[in-house]
């Protein structure tokens, strides 16, 4: 199978390139019955408060775009164009969705660099690899992103978002990703998969950095919502999963526990919403730290949740100073981009429960910290480990740290020693090195000691350590 032809096999299911009208057709059109989709684009002004902007006005009165091309009359390009999939009744909140009209997952690069033609390839074969050994439902349309990254979309006639509805769409989304492993290229951005509002690159329209169409393949599978679930064993009944919505929300009436006779421990359990909110920062600098360089594709998610725990933990302009740090080291967004990715966290402190938290770290590929998994009794006690395992990695950190510290030591006077030695010093003393070391004159003086004359032999009587 090759990408230049017209159509190609996934399984039994035989794909077709198509036009932007037929895949909106299949996803119900452009504006299906009398809500809406909301339609996007990036924004030009590299300046500007947002990274993307909304199409048309944006307050009541709406204006609506009922086509394609009155949608890029009004845009005035064809570059970095977006939609949302499922339709609402007014702004683009989980809230305010109307109806389902699709499940997608989206496949992202995990290179700095656009893929060339043999490697886009090679990640479209591994996804549709994985979709045929998983067993996953064949999706009914593929699309190429442009940048090497797919998307791909599960369509079905649209049904009322009810609660309900959401929580096996939720369900079913979750299904999806947990077939895909993954390839050397490529990985599952679940945030994005997962997210019921979320916007997708446009049909037809070009990305901009690599300067390609998106790409459309259809193919003639149809599902309906509950057929879907059943191929992917989610139980869906409307009235069942209103009944799991509302047990998992409704604290049982369970008879009460015997009062306990023993005295209450007086010590107060110290939590405090900056310490909680510490540790998640001080897990997040410690990723972003050994990650060396963040990917591209998990910068603005790893990026905002960092300056999101800075804003619950110290003031806005320490926030921005410490992230803007991270982000010039490790993380690698330009600044007008950290800046508008960052617009919303700098007027709004998040409260996120850490259920939610624990998605988003999924989501964005960052590792999952045990104080999240687990019930929290105190800010520094996590049910997650046991007691012997929380003092073993203690100790174990120490023992890091001490290796570290050492070593840093070591390099810190070996440099001390080499430039007192191209000053021409003829008399080298602990202090000296310790001085512009840096460290104690009894932390010199024992690796000066364990130095010897490995590190430069001196002529007898030239070179002396006091």
């Amino acid at each position: 199978m090759v990408l230049a032809a017209k159509s190609f096999t996934c399984d039994t299911n035989m794909y077709y390139e198509e036009t932007p009208g037929a895949f909106f057709d299949a996803l119900g059109g452009l504006t299906p019955s009398q809500y809406c989709r909301w339609l996007w684009r990036r924004n030009s002004n590299e300046n500007g408060r947002h990274l993307y902007v909304p199409v048309g006005q944006t307050k009541r009165q709406r204006k609506v775009i009922s086509s394609l091309s009155s949608f890029y009359l009004q845009t005035n390009t064809d570059e970095d164009l977006y939609f949302t999939p499922n339709t609402f009744f007014d702004w683009r909140r989980k809230a305010l969705l109307s109806g389902l009209c699709a499940n997608y997952v989206e496949i992202d690069t995990s290179i700095e660099r656009m893929l060339t033609a043999s490697e886009s390839q090679q990640v479209l074969d591994e996804v549709l690899q994985q979709v045929a050994a998983s067993g996953t439902p064949s999706p009914n349309a593929i699309v190429e992103s442009g940048s090497g990254g797919l998307h791909l979309y599960w369509f079905y006639e649209m049904i009322d978002a009810f609660p309900a509805q959401k929580l096996a769409w939720e369900a079913i989304s979750k299904k999806l990703t947990d077939r895909f492993t993954g390839g050397d290229l490529w990985h599952v951005d679940t945030g994005a998969s997962h997210d019921m509002t979320r916007f997708l690159r446009l049909p037809g329209s070009k990305h901009s950095a690599s300067g390609k169409r998106v790409k459309i393949w259809l193919s003639e599978q149809q599902y309906s919502f509950k057929s879907l679930a059943s191929k992917l064993d989610v139980v869906y009944s409307p009235t069942v999963m209103e009944s799991i919505r509302v047990s998992a929300s409704v604290v049982p009436n369970e008879t009460p526990l015997p009062r306990s006779t023993e005295p209450e421990n007086s010590t107060p359990a110290r939590h405090s919403i900056a310490n909680w909110w510490s540790r998640i920062y001080w897990h997040l600098s410690s990723f972003i730290r050994s990650s060396k360089r963040i990917k591209s594709g998990q910068r603005d998610s790893v990026a905002f949740i960092a300056f999101v725990a800075l804003r619950r933990i110290t003031s806005i302009n320490k926030a921005w100073e410490l992230i803007r740090e991270l982000n010039d080291k490790h993380i690698g967004l330009t600044p007008s981009e950290l800046e508008q990715y960052l617009s919303s966290a700098v007027k709004t402190i998040y409260r996120y429960k850490k259920s939610t938290l624990v998605k988003y770290f999924a989501g964005a590929g960052i590792p999952i910290p045990d104080f999240l998994l687990g019930e929290t009794k105190r800010w520094n006690v996590s049910l997650g480990l046991t007691v012997d395992e929380i003092k073993k990695r203690q100790i174990e950190s120490g023992i890091n740290s001490a290796r570290k510290r050492s070593e840093r030591n070591r390099i810190a006077i070996f440099n001390a020693i080499q430039t007192l030695l191209s000053r021409g010093t003829s008399v080298i003393s602990s202090l000296s090195v310790a001085s512009m070391a840096g460290c104690s004159r009894r932390t010199a003086q024992r690796v000066l000691a364990s130095f010897g004359t490995i590190v430069y032999p001196p002529p007898a009587g030239e070179v002396s350590f006091g």
